[in-house]
């Protein structure tokens, strides 16, 4: 009986001990995220839920040109629809891109009011030309705003465009050793889905 008892804990250890050691990774393409994670809770009650179906978060993509950038990246068309919901939900959405080959972190989509779209998006380096809207960093910024609650971030640079009702915003956020800095777009247009 002991014999039986040991060969049974032995072949039990044997099968826990060689399980299958499989490593779970996050997909390395753009993903829709149904809980918020870019922006504090407290600035969410900002947003109004509003009807957007998957069509309607494309067009308003495609107006910024990041659609381009995050089905290149192999964002799934799915994706689009887990935007709506989002939108509809909370009056936010966002994007985390930032395991994707595309030059985009993340992405938000905001709806401060029925008449209007917030869009913004981050990126590593200089913002590809699709993106800016004629916007440049070079010459005279605007003007400097602090986009981080964080007190020890200097506050951003920034350079605006108005073209056909959209507003575009290129920001700066300098970095503390000079050279890392990273880049961020906020485009405010009218609502042009209803």
């Amino acid at each position: 009986m002991r014999t039986w008892i040991l060969l049974c804990a032995g072949v039990l250890a044997l099968l826990l001990g060689s399980g299958c050691r499989t490593t779970v990774r996050p997909p390395a393409r753009p993903v829709a995220n149904l809980f918020p994670t870019l922006m504090p809770m407290s600035s969410l009650q900002s947003f109004q839920p509003r009807p957007a179906t998957s069509e309607q978060v494309a067009a308003l993509l495609a107006r910024t040109g990041c659609l381009e950038l995050l089905q290149k990246g192999g964002m799934l068309d799915t994706e689009l629809s887990v935007l709506a919901r989002g939108i509809e939900r909370r009056g936010y959405a966002e994007i985390d891109a930032h395991r994707a080959r595309t030059p985009l972190l993340w992405l938000i989509v905001a709806s401060p009011g029925p008449e209007t779209w917030i869009i913004a998006a981050s990126f590593p380096d200089y913002p590809p030309d699709q993106c800016r809207a004629g916007l440049s960093d070079q010459g005279e910024p605007t003007g400097k705003t602090r986009l981080s609650v964080n007190p020890d971030q200097p506050p951003a640079p920034f350079w605006t465009s108005t073209q056909g009702g959209v507003r575009t915003e290129l920001f700066r956020i300098l970095a503390d050793d000079g050279k890392n800095d990273r880049w961020q777009m906020r485009w405010q247009m009218p609502d042009q889905m209803n």
